[in-house]
């Protein structure tokens, strides 16, 4: 599928809700994380055999082991989406034959996807900026890239958490994570400009709280049709999870409902000092000035009407 939404965005950021939010349309189905997919050898975790997930990815992996070796695919896709790419790109440290060995399997597994999967659009909730920007490379300009960020303090708690299905972390290191993963994002998004792919930066809490308002801006970003998922919205129908490969703990539900989170409470200094380290990212003004020549005319626009309703 040449049409993908791809999510980049902070670990615990909520990029796995999201991927299930937009999947519930007719129009787009949900891939969840797979760029795990080399690295998993093709096995969706935490699935029985009888699973109907499982079952798809099987089909997807028998497939691609036609083609490729994972473990070999997997230490070459290291390279180029992994933060580090970030610095080997930066500083044009590339194999070139390392480069056309994944590039050839982003083709071939996009093309695999394409006759599995009759939706139009791939919901792709990787979260590593640099596998939007080599995937642009590889299969050329896709339906648009959406950026999820999520308030410091509440990412800090979430990966401070213990006994779920991710390790907890320190906060020195959330810290450092949260700084060099907007960085990171910075460049992509004004790389992802220059080859006119439209860009869409949104918080997760306004997504929870108003989503119709998120779905209405995302097809006027991305020039796609959402009504049927408005409408789902609208009636508070239950989500339906989908065939997500992988991804946060919730994939694993049959349905979920969206819940609107409580205001965070009081701080401690170590929170204090996450939350100051990044709020130049996190109070930035969500207003596409990255793509405000594809976005913004049409998102004003769109609110314009709404108010003169």
């Amino acid at each position: 599928m040449k049409n993908y939404i791809y999510i980049i965005g902070a670990g615990r950021s909520g990029t796995t809700l999201v991927d299930i939010l937009l999947g519930n349309s007719k129009s787009t189905f949900s891939l969840g994380e797979i760029n795990r997919f080399a690295k998993k050898k093709g096995i969706v975790p935490g699935r029985s055999e009888e699973d109907d997930v499982k079952r798809f990815w099987n089909s997807i992996k028998n497939e691609v082991e036609k083609e490729y070796n994972l473990d070999e695919v997997y230490r070459y896709s290291k390279s180029f989406e992994y933060h580090s790419a970030f610095f080997r790109k930066i500083f044009s440290v590339v194999k070139k034959k390392e480069k056309e060995k994944y590039f050839k399997y982003l083709r071939s597994f996009n093309e695999i996807l394409n006759s599995n999967v009759t939706e139009p659009i791939g919901i792709d909730s990787s979260k590593y900026p640099m596998r939007a920007l080599y995937l642009s490379e590889a299969i050329g300009p896709f339906t648009g890239c959406l950026q999820i960020i999520k308030h410091p303090v509440s990412v800090l708690r979430s990966f401070l958490k213990k006994d779920i299905e991710q390790p907890s972390k320190h906060w020195m290191v959330v810290n450092l994570y949260l700084i060099a993963i907007n960085v990171i994002s910075f460049y992509v998004k004004r790389r992802l400009k220059k080859r006119r792919i439209p860009v869409l930066t949104y918080r997760y809490e306004d997504i929870v709280k108003d989503p119709v308002r998120f779905l209405k801006k995302i097809e006027a970003c991305f020039q796609i049709d959402l009504s049927d998922l408005c409408e789902k919205i609208t009636k508070n129908e239950a989500l339906k999870v989908g065939f997500l490969f992988d991804g946060n703990r919730i994939r694993l539900q049959k349905e979920i409902n969206l819940i609107k989170h409580s205001k965070t409470d009081r701080y401690r200094i170590t929170e204090w000092i996450v939350y100051f380290c990044n709020l130049f990212w996190w109070r930035q003004r969500i207003d596409n000035r990255i793509n405000k020549k594809i976005c913004l005319p049409q998102i004003l626009k769109e609110d314009r009407s709404q108010r003169e309703m």
